[in-house]
This record gives C-alpha cells, structure tokens and sequence, in this order.
C-alpha cells in the first residue's frame, strides 16, 4: 500500500502487487502530492524501498481550450472528483443541480488564474440519485451528469 496526501485534504491509497525484486510503479495526478507514504500500516515484514517523485513537463503548460472533463469515479458515493481547465484568467463557477435543477452546492466562485483545476463534491449528506454540474467561465458554458449511489 502507498497513501498518497494533497493539499486539498483528500488522500489517496492505492494497493500494488509486488512480484519480483525492483519491481517499479508510476502513479500520475492532475495535482500535486504533498506527502507520500510507503506501507503505512506496517503490513510488510521486510522492506526496502525508494522513491523518485517527477513533474510532469506538460503540467505548468496552459491549457488550448475550456474543458470540463467527466467527474471521477462516476457512479460515486459520497466523493467525485471533477477536473476542468481554462485556458485564460476568468471568473469561474462550477455548480452542482440535482435532476429538478434546483443548485445543491456551489464548488467554485472566483476568479482563477489560466491552468487545470480538480475539485471535489462530497455528498454525504445528498440523496442518491442523478445530479449535473455546470462549469461556466468567461463565454464557456458545459453541464454533465453525475450518478449518486448509496
């Protein structure tokens, strides 16, 4: 096992199978890990490890176009997360309906600088079900659906 933290609070762990001696791993985000952490739970007897951490070269490109890409995992429960990219400065919102159109939560509300952006919709306290999220900065408009399940 090896947790991986961010700066937005969400950490992620991901199991990996070792097979053979100097068997090597690659992980890739859309944001920048803050902490990583090998075997955190002490499960493996005999260990030795190292890491290599890279940046990606294409990461601090600015994006060609808007884009708001599909949420991750979807179905979810109770996180997703939703990337979306602006290729200049804008106001940006980024807003969830539920399946009436009324706004259940609004994630982004600000002006953010030219990049790629990932954001997280936590619906523990929602009901299962059909949601959308709307993405609107500068003359960009783009909705997509997400599904609930509990």
């Amino acid at each position: 096992m090896i947790k991986f933290s961010f700066a937005t609070g969400s950490d992620t762990t991901v199991k990996v199978m070792n097979s053979v001696n100097n068997q090597m791993y690659s992980f890739y985000f859309y944001r920048q890990p803050t902490g990583v952490v090998f075997d955190p739970n002490n499960e493996i007897v005999i260990k030795t490890a190292s890491l290599v951490v890279g940046i990606n070269e294409n990461e601090g490109q600015i994006p060609a176009n808007y884009e708001l890409k599909q949420n991750y995992p979807n179905p979810f429960n109770p996180v997703t997360n939703i990337d979306y990219s602006i290729p200049k400065n804008s106001e940006v919102k980024l807003t969830v309906y539920d399946m009436t159109g009324k706004e259940v939560s609004v994630l982004v509300s600000e002006f953010k600088q030219a990049g790629r952006y990932t954001v997280s919709f936590n619906a523990v306290k929602k009901a299962s079900g059909v949601y959308y999220y709307k993405l609107q900065a500068g003359d960009f408009t783009e909705v997509k659906k997400m599904i609930l399940v509990k």
